[in-house]
């Protein structure tokens, strides 16, 4: 028995709209795409890696459950993001390859190699790295609070 990617996904959308509030519904939810259904097993898509983690820890037995109630089976699932459904297509279709690296639209001279650690930046920096090694684990949201003129600009989001 085939089961039809989109009618699933617009039933498990369905369920799971009144069970979470409206925010958390448009972030995290409404925003999944379905790539294939192999056996009992689903690739979801998400739009970022952020929301590729969150889905799978935050939202993994409501999804099954939800899953399990509409169809009355037991699914596995993993979750791919929107480059790593570029990947597969460009090794699918080699035609489909890109020559822009991710990091192009960076300003080198705003990376954390060439930042320069002083006693004042030493504990924000240290915040920085905790952030951008785990997204969404530790201080979330990052918010730097300070003075005018104390380079709290030097963390904005161009840093990584």
């Amino acid at each position: 028995m085939s089961i039809d990617k989109n009618d699933l996904l617009n039933k498990m959308k369905n369920e799971l709209k009144p069970e979470l509030t409206t925010i958390s519904y448009n972030t995290w939810i409404n925003t999944l795409d379905i790539q294939s259904i192999s056996g009992n097993h689903i690739v979801f898509v998400a739009t970022s890696e952020f929301h590729k983690d969150f889905i799978e820890n935050k939202y993994r037995d409501l999804i099954l459950n939800t899953l399990a109630f509409i169809t009355n089976r037991n699914w596995t699932y993993s979750v791919i993001d929107l480059e790593e459904k570029a990947k597969m297509e460009e090794n699918n279709n080699p035609s489909l390859k890109k020559s822009s690296n991710k990091n192009d639209s960076l300003d080198p001279k705003y990376t954390f190699e060439t930042f320069v650690v002083g006693k004042n930046s030493d504990l924000a920096h240290a915040a920085a790295l905790a952030v951008s090694n785990a997204p969404g684990v530790n201080y979330n949201p990052f918010f730097i609070y300070g003075g005018v003129g104390l380079r709290k600009n030097a963390f904005d989001a161009s840093y990584w």
